[in-house]
């Protein structure tokens, strides 16, 4: 294993672990994603430890994804389709009123897609970095979306409701991340996060032992 970079705990900052874990990947075009995977022992958070730099994560987002292979609907995964409908009718649950969403990390809009059938929305975009997400999401939805990594420099005040549906267990940093978020938004608006459950890993109807991927480096759990 090729170690990298000692993390802080991303919920409490606490630099004292638990090693749980060897997460050992095979290199992919020589890119070596393997970790710990660690318990803190301040606040019991698990995380992924001793990552790659971001640039190599940079990297790899930009090279694949096996989000943006879905070139039809039909080959879309049971398991995205119901998590967009969860998240559709928590929406809707919620009484959350917007006409302006900007969903990050969006894949190839399938959300996007359903929101835009469901409201009467006057903006519905999005970014994500997979390489072909942005042309498949134009041909599947005709949404228009970009191609990229959200770092706080794109402006946010113009929306109303912000999604970061299963993002937040691919972020190094994620303090960081919600702090770019906050920053950019006008008053009122609404953050959806949306992350895979720690506790229902046993049961998951996903690929299996897919949330210890090489993408997922923070395991949230209910509290």
């Amino acid at each position: 294993m090729n170690l990298k970079q000692k993390r802080k705990c991303p919920i409490c900052f606490s630099d004292k672990f638990e090693l749980i874990y060897a997460n050992n990947f095979c290199s992919l075009d020589n890119l070596d994603l393997s970790y710990y995977v660690c318990n803190c022992l301040h606040c019991g958070f698990v995380s992924a430890n001793y990552i790659p730099e971001f640039v190599i994560y940079e990297e790899y987002y930009s090279r694949y994804s096996k989000y943006d292979i879905y070139d039809s609907e039909d080959k879309i995964p049971q398991i995205d389709q119901e998590i967009a409908n969860l998240t559709l009718d928590f929406i809707r649950s919620n009484g959350i009123l917007f006409r302006c969403v900007y969903d990050i990390g969006c894949s190839i809009g399938l959300l996007l897609s359903k929101l835009k059938a469901n409201y009467d929305l006057f903006r519905c975009e999005g970014i994500d970095p997979a390489p072909h997400s942005k042309t498949i999401a134009k041909e599947l939805f005709g949404l228009d979306i970009k191609t990229g990594f959200f770092d706080g420099s794109d402006r946010l005040d113009d929306y109303d409701l912000i999604i970061a549906s299963s993002v937040l267990e691919h972020v190094i940093d994620v303090s960081k991340f919600i702090n770019n978020i906050s920053i950019n938004v006008r008053e009122g608006t609404f953050l959806l996060l949306v992350v895979p459950s720690l506790n229902d890993f046993p049961v998951t109807q996903g690929e299996w032992l897919g949330e210890l991927s090489l993408e997922h480096i923070n395991f949230f759990n209910e509290f």
